[in-house]
């Protein structure tokens, strides 16, 4: 194993043991990683557990708007779940491999299944500001790898299969449950972009043809990450406006009250599908 990669891993299993100090030894059936204005999820938690990034080991701290920063523990029907309040984002100048802590965490404490959830820009005609969307696919449009140069940790292939990225079966439960509830939700492809600048309109063509429909800047690094060590993934999106050139212009914090005003739906179907896990 590279030095590089031993440093890294340390650091993993050092955070993953204070995590353990701290929530104690019970394993956690869920982890959820919540996305931009979407932290009012950790609502749903009984008993919750809460510790600021800045006081675990190895934890970077950014100042995005609508990203608590906090990592949470508690209860829902019966499940012990973790919650990261507030992800890492690539175009804050962190190494990929960083942008993917919380599937590193997952792995380090043997959490079987990641709820990921984000907030994006609707590129396909059927996906409006307010809409749910299920990602079914994704595409890395980054330029980056988060497992780049690292060598394999607690005997992971070095090569991963990416053909079902997305369990089937936790997205057919999903789908189940927004019917059951009356919650429109959409099937579709994310494209992962390294932000910070959102996207021209050009480049929102040459997304659309590529077959993509909605973008963001989170998401892949985890997913990409989660699925070298078999953890199963459901990943929620939540329009919050038209990509470039779709509409006359794009404002995080106009996105955010978009957020406030939907999060509703997204609340109750993620509650209902607990359930079912």
């Amino acid at each position: 194993m590279s030095q590089n990669s031993q440093d890294f891993y340390s650091k993993i299993e050092e955070s993953c043991q204070q995590i353990r100090s701290i929530f104690g030894e019970q394993p956690f059936d869920l982890a959820m990683v919540l996305g931009s204005g979407l932290s009012s999820l950790v609502e749903i938690l009984e008993d919750p557990q809460v510790i600021p990034y800045q006081d675990l080991l190895h934890f970077p701290v950014g100042d995005i708007e609508g990203h608590h920063k906090e990592l949470i523990a508690g209860s829902f029907k019966g499940k012990r779940i973790l919650i990261f309040s507030g992800r890492f984002h690539y175009y804050e100048g962190l190494d990929m491999k960083w942008a993917a802590l919380p599937s590193w965490i997952c792995a380090g404490l043997s959490i079987p299944v990641m709820l990921l959830t984000n907030v994006s820009g609707g590129i396909s005609s059927t996906l409006r500001p307010g809409s749910l969307m299920l990602i079914k696919d994704h595409i890395n449009a980054s330029g980056d790898h988060p497992l780049r140069g690292l060598s394999p940790w607690k005997d992971e292939p070095q090569f991963s299969d990416m053909t079902k990225s997305y369990d089937p079966e936790l997205a057919t439960s999903m789908h189940r449950c927004a019917q059951e509830k009356k919650i429109p939700l959409q099937d579709g492809t994310y494209i992962f972009v390294s932000g910070p600048s959102y996207e021209t309109p050009a480049e929102i063509q040459m997304f659309l043809r590529c077959g993509a429909d909605a973008v963001g800047m989170s998401t892949v690094p985890e997913v990409i990450t989660a699925r070298r060590f078999d953890i199963r993934v459901a990943a929620l999106s939540m329009i919050v406006n038209h990509a470039a050139g779709l509409q006359a212009s794009i404002d995080h914090g106009e996105a955010l009250e978009i957020c406030k005003k939907e999060e509703g739906s997204m609340i109750e179907l993620i509650k209902k599908w607990i359930g079912t896990l």
